[in-house]
């Protein structure tokens, strides 16, 4: 008898433990998808109030119009103070940005001289605006022309009758596949593979 009230008393003890763990972890669980759902709506809110923000900042003639320039080639940078274009008036972040998307499919002349290759929006603010501008002028590779005259080979520029170089490349020491290319005149694109042939058959 007594083992059956021992055996009873832990039975009874263990569905207790097991109710109020179960509805520990319920509430706890709720509580913590609340938590969840209200995190969400914050950030929501704090999303639409920021675009909201910047929609209401309008280029004004008392905004600060910055211009940088940055040029790829040289590794130069330089930034001046420019009169606030009169398109700009009452433009907000995504006119203005829509405007220089537009602008970079048409640049204009001076533009398309220096090479422009993008055009940022840096900074935008009712006091001040900052933009930049990059450019990247595509290299132009200059040609050489090496053939072989009384027995030593001879550098020339593209037009193949300017004479670059006289070089000391001994017909004698070259390769036969190599004096073969010479005969008929060897083509080089750019200084760095002129070189290149230079400092391997030079003596």
């Amino acid at each position: 008898m007594k083992k059956m009230y021992i055996i009873c008393f832990i039975f009874i003890t263990a569905v207790v433990v097991f109710y109020f763990a179960y509805n520990y972890s319920k509430n706890n669980l709720g509580m913590n998808q609340e938590l969840e759902e209200r995190t969400r709506e914050s950030e929501s809110q704090f999303e639409i109030m920021t675009q909201t923000a910047y929609n209401e900042i309008k280029i004004s003639n008392l905004t600060v119009i910055k211009l940088q320039t940055y040029d790829f080639n040289n590794d130069t940078f330089e930034e001046e103070k420019i009169n606030t274009p009169v398109n700009f008036l009452g433009m907000g972040r995504s006119d203005l940005l829509q405007y220089m998307q537009e602008y970079l499919k048409e640049p204009d002349k001076e533009d398309i001289k220096r090479g422009l290759k993008a055009f940022e929006l840096v900074k935008f603010s009712n006091d001040e605006v900052v933009l930049r501008k990059t450019y990247q002028m595509e290299e132009v590779m200059d040609e050489y022309y090496a053939v072989l005259e009384n027995g030593y080979v001879t550098i020339y520029l593209e037009d193949e009758s300017t004479i670059y170089d006289y070089t000391d490349i001994a017909e004698a020491d070259l390769p036969d596949y190599l004096v073969l290319s010479l005969k008929n005149g060897l083509h080089f694109h750019g200084l760095k593979e002129l070189y290149e042939f230079l400092e391997t058959y030079s003596s």
